[in-house]
């Protein structure tokens, strides 16, 4: 990593302390040593609270496959749906060029249903980036920027105020070609101040970051944070985004490679940085059945999405955490992705559904 300049000296040894602690070697299935979890749960955070749920592309789905969807989340007691504004096609023709029809739709959908939403902004269109891919960051920042602003002007006066920038930004699979958060804090200081001048009310969050080791293409969640502090973004974020997976274990399953169970670090490196008043976002969580090596029963994973919404709750930072996904998309079992939905792909409602439901509404 580049040194960074005009970092704050304040917390900086601090934070070398964690880049130390985070980049040590440890066994993938050695039990947690060290109290942050202890400290950082104790730490008070005023701030959004709930249980949302996500389906891919829902900002887009035809009026009924969207009715539908946001009707299942509303029934189950779920108080926010995370969706996806795909900058790649919303201003696809150039700078000038805005098509906002389906997210306006979208927008006036969930909010008919006293639904909060989380608007992720990700994937740069063919005009603001070099590389052949929508996951290569855009080369202008500016340009995203640009966008975040017109978004959030257009839309806080329907109420969406919350804003998630990049998804997976630690993972070279969503950063193209490899995971950078240098150029990623680049990216939250020109995106934030842009976000809050036009919603004063906004709530930025980081891209949610994805379990991942130090392997030269992906940054652990812990190096990541770590990093982009080192870089510059403090005060360019309300809330730390993480996609605490787990699967197939247990949520507060005992290990170092957990992500689930490691949330207070993340917090501990907010706090070692002087934000342990700001929350952690858990923008996705679930567990996949089917018939893939790291899929789950049925019954596994609706007690393991009750047992995780219930660990979530009792830490006092963390924040919204939203159900990845909905619905499976594909009849291929052996897929993990497709495969995390409260309902099958028929349309029936898996266990979870209703376990989630009478968690949400007792």
């Amino acid at each position: 990593m580049k040194h960074a300049r005009g970092v704050r000296r304040s917390f900086g040894i601090l934070l070398i302390a964690c880049v130390a602690a985070v980049a040590l070697a440890v066994p993938p299935l050695a039990p947690r040593v060290g109290t942050t979890a202890t400290a950082s749960a104790a730490t008070a955070v005023a701030g959004p609270k709930g249980v949302g749920s996500q389906q891919p592309g829902i900002a887009f789905e035809s009026a009924g496959a969207m009715g539908r969807d946001l009707d299942a989340i509303r029934a189950a007691g779920m108080t926010w749906v995370r969706a996806d504004f795909f900058w790649y096609a919303i201003q696809a023709f150039g700078r000038n060029s805005y098509d906002w029809r389906s997210t306006d739709a979208f927008v006036k959908a969930a909010r008919a249903r006293h639904l909060n939403v989380l608007a992720l902004v990700a994937f740069s269109p063919a005009w603001a980036r070099r590389g052949k891919s929508t996951t290569d960051p855009p080369d202008n920042p500016a340009d995203y920027a640009t966008f975040v602003h017109a978004a959030a002007k257009r839309y806080a006066p329907m109420g969406v105020h919350a804003w998630e920038i990049w998804n997976e930004p630690n993972q070279g699979v969503f950063w193209s070609p490899k995971a950078d958060p240098v150029a990623y804090a680049a990216l939250l200081k020109k995106a934030y101040p842009a976000i809050k001048s036009a919603d004063r009310k906004a709530i930025v969050i980081t891209g949610g970051l994805a379990p991942a080791s130090n392997n030269g293409r992906d940054v652990s969640p812990e190096s990541f944070v770590t990093n982009i502090y080192w870089h510059g973004a403090k005060g360019n974020f309300d809330a730390v985004g993480l996609h605490p997976y787990s699967f197939p274990y247990a949520p507060m399953y005992r290990a170092t490679w957990n992500t689930f169970y490691r949330t207070p670090d993340i917090h501990a490196v907010m706090q070692a940085a002087g934000d342990g008043n700001k929350q952690v976002w858990g923008t996705e969580i679930g567990y996949p059945t089917g018939t893939n090596s790291k899929a789950v029963s049925d019954s596994q994973q609706a007690k393991y999405l009750v047992d995780a919404i219930a660990a979530w709750r009792k830490w006092s930072f963390a924040g919204p955490l939203f159900i990845f996904r909905l619905r499976d998309s594909s009849s291929d079992k052996g897929n993990v992705d497709d495969n995390m939905g409260l309902f099958r792909v028929s349309g029936q409602p898996k266990p979870s559904y209703s376990a989630v439901r009478r968690k949400l509404r007792p």
